[in-house]
């Protein structure tokens, strides 16, 4: 892994700039290659267009180089985000230990936030609440990726008894959050910085 530079705010920024390719399902065989010999058949001209649009349209196979190129926050700076970048920087070990993790959960979270349209350093908010470690817990009974609360998962419908918490399910996680942080933006005069605040701390 190449991590050339990161810059990391609980509530503002996450910047990634170079990581290894994370494939989405790496079970897949790969395809036969093509004998360099054989004959080539002709594809007519608007099957090339086609195909050529619909590479052109297709997201990045590296998750990070997706992730890279719909970030919008980069221009966000000041003292606190210089020092928590810094912080980050000065762990080698931590964000490859982290990107591993990624290639379990990630895709998903970034697939979530781009159908919902919201900025993509959103998906990047479990890297900070729980380093992307789904049975992570708080000394204030926060859990899962999204470190959710008790009586906010209880208040958005999130299922939790004796044998499951939904908490620390990917999938139902992700969308109480991202519900919640959505709700929380409208809340705030659609201001993203004021709801990871909210999201972190609380509405007071």
């Amino acid at each position: 892994m190449n991590i050339k530079i990161i810059a990391l705010v609980v509530s503002t920024l996450f910047w990634l700039s170079g990581c290894q390719s994370l494939t989405p399902d790496s079970t897949v065989a790969a395809a036969p290659k093509a004998n360099a010999h054989a004959p080539r058949a002709a594809l007519p001209g608007a099957t090339k267009k086609i195909i050529k649009s619909t590479q052109a349209n297709l997201p990045p196979a590296d998750l990070w180089q997706r992730i890279r190129q719909d970030l919008t926050w980069q221009t966000i700076h000041n003292s606190q985000v210089g020092n928590a970048r810094d912080q980050y920087l000065r762990q080698p070990k931590y964000l490859p230990m982290v990107a591993d993790r990624a290639s379990l959960y990630l895709h998903y979270i970034v697939d979530e936030v781009q159908k919902r349209d919201i900025p993509m350093e959103i998906a990047l908010l479990p890297l900070v609440e729980s380093t992307l470690d789904p049975f992570a817990s708080s000394s204030a009974h926060a859990a899962g990726l999204w470190q959710i609360m008790p009586a906010t998962g209880k208040h958005l419908g999130l299922e939790n008894d004796w044998w499951y918490d939904g908490r620390r399910d990917l999938r139902d996680s992700t969308r109480v959050a991202l519900d919640y942080l959505e709700a929380l933006h409208a809340e705030f005069d659609e201001d993203w910085l004021l709801a990871l605040a909210a999201y972190n701390s609380g509405k007071g």
